[in-house]
């Protein structure tokens, strides 16, 4: 093993030389991380952290509130906290430019699944839990609200840039 195959975390130190599946981690590493990982390459006063709290937030509300389905509730919140976990590792690359680095997006998954599985919310634990439609509507509510929460920001960034418009007209 070389010293360029070690990545430090906050508390750990993993070997990328090795499959994510073997990386050992904490939660609340993912967490400091993506607290101070700013959205949109610092485009954005948020973090992926608050991104992630309020697609979380959104996803547990159309479980609880929208399809009255308490039992999923959980799962689903966690599902959604941790759908951009694996920027801990690769930070938050702009969609477009993801598609274009090869391996990126399986590589991407892997590390989802690692985190997904240490949050005890694994896509083989949903399905022996409740089946595979429910996986399948946590997953269409984890997109759902992270398109909301995306539209939402979009939205703000169009204000604040008609906001810098007049102030730059007057």
């Amino acid at each position: 093993m070389t010293d360029s195959t070690l990545y430090r975390l906050v508390d750990s130190v993993i070997d990328t030389s090795t499959p994510p599946e073997t990386w050992l981690f904490g939660l609340n590493e993912i967490e400091a991380i993506l607290s101070k990982l700013p959205r949109y390459l610092g485009r954005s006063d948020r973090s992926v952290w608050e991104h992630s709290k309020c697609v979380a937030s959104r996803t547990h509300d159309l479980f609880c509130t929208d399809r009255g389905e308490k039992s999923w509730a959980e799962d689903a919140y966690f599902r959604a906290l941790y759908h951009d976990a694996s920027e801990a590792f690769t930070g938050d690359i702009p969609g477009p430019i993801k598609h274009l680095i090869p391996g990126l997006k399986d590589f991407e998954q892997k590390l989802q699944n690692c985190v997904y599985a240490y949050a005890g919310v694994s896509s083989e634990g949903i399905v022996r839990r409740y089946g595979s439609q429910v996986l399948y509507e946590i997953n269409r509510a984890v997109k759902e609200a992270d398109r909301e929460d995306y539209e939402n920001e979009q939205d703000q960034f169009k204000e604040l840039q008609i906001q810098k418009e007049r102030r730059d007209v007057g």
